[in-house]
C-alpha cells in the first residue's frame, strides 16, 4: 500500500483553526455577505473594509480618537462633544454630543463620502438622552450639508421629523429629499443600532437588523466642495440635535 502524504490543500483546511483559511473566508463571505462586509476581522480580513471606522476608544472627556478606515480621516470636536466613559453603548467609551451647539466635524473627500453610485452601508450605534425632538422640530443626528441645506450643498442627512421617525435625506446636487421616513417613533434612553444601505436604487432604515422604512434615489449622491462630514449640529445650524451618545460608526 502506498501512502500518500496530504496535500498542500488538506494540509490548508484545518477544522481546528478555520478562520485562517482563504477556502473557509470565502465560503462564509457567500452564507453571510452583509455580516462579512462589515465584518471582515471576523473571517480573517486583513486592512479594513471600511472608508470611516471609529469606536470612540478614550479617556473620559477626551477630545481625541482615531478613524482606523481607509479614509483616515482626522476628525475636530467643537462645543461639549467629548469621549465620554458615563454611558458606554461599546467597548470602554463612546462619543458624547451632549448639547445643540455640539459636534464633531471632518472635510467630507472622496476617500470618506458616501459613494454617489454603487452599493453602500452606514451603520451606527446611536442614545438619545435628551428626546428626538427639541422645541417641537426635529434635531439632526448627521450630515453633510452647508448653510444653504437645499442642494448643491447637501449630500446625505440623517434627522428626525416633529414626531421622532427618522429622515433619510440625500440630495443629487439639485433637489434635497427626504427619501426614507422611518415608521417607528424612536424613544429617548433607549439603545438603537441604525443602519442606512443603498441597494441599486432602493434605501432601506433599519433598526437593530429590521427594516423600518425604504424608498427609492436613482440618481448619483452629490459631492459637494468643501463641505464637512459632521455628527452633532449641522453646516446649515437648523434643527440642532438632541443630546445624544454615538458609537461604531462605520461606511462601506
Amino acid at each position: 500500500m502506498i501512502i500518500r502524504p496530504p496535500s498542500l490543500k488538506d494540509r490548508l483546511i484545518l477544522p481546528e483553526d478555520p478562520f485562517m483559511t482563504a477556502k473557509y473566508r470565502r465560503r462564509e463571505a457567500g452564507r453571510r455577505p452583509l455580516e462579512f462586509l462589515l465584518n471582515p476581522h471576523r473571517f480573517g480580513g486583513g486592512a479594513s473594509a471600511f472608508r470611516i471606522e471609529m469606536d470612540f476608544e478614550g479617556a473620559n472627556g477626551s477630545t481625541t480618537f482615531t478613524d482606523t478606515g481607509t479614509g483616515a480621516s482626522t476628525w475636530g470636536f467643537s462645543g461639549s462633544a467629548a469621549i465620554t466613559t458615563g454611558t458606554i453603548l461599546a467597548g470602554t467609551s463612546s462619543l458624547s454630543v451632549p448639547t445643540t451647539s455640539s459636534f464633531i466635524q471632518t472635510a467630507y473627500t472622496t476617500n470618506n463620502r458616501v459613494p454617489p453610485t454603487g452599493n453602500w452601508s452606514l451603520t451606527f450605534k446611536i442614545r438619545s438622552t435628551g428626546g428626538w425632538v427639541q422645541g417641537g422640530v426635529g434635531c439632526y443626528v448627521l450630515s453633510v450639508q452647508d448653510g444653504v441645506g437645499i442642494g448643491s450643498g447637501t449630500a446625505i442627512a440623517l434627522a428626525t421629523n416633529s414626531s421622532g421617525k427618522l429622515l433619510v435625506i440625500l440630495s443629487d446636487g439639485t433637489t434635497r429629499s427626504v427619501i426614507v421616513t422611518g415608521a417607528t417613533t424612536l424613544a429617548t434612553s433607549t439603545t438603537y443600532d441604525f443602519e442606512v444601505r443603498r441597494v441599486t436604487n432602493t434605501i432601506t432604515f433599519l433598526i437593530n437588523g429590521v427594516s423600518d422604512g425604504s424608498g427609492t434615489f436613482s440618481g448619483t449622491i452629490n459631492t459637494p466642495v468643501g463641505r464637512q462630514w459632521r455628527i452633532g449640529q449641522p453646516e446649515s445650524g437648523n434643527n440642532p440635535p438632541a443630546p445624544f451618545v454615538f458609537d461604531t460608526f462605520r461606511l462601506a
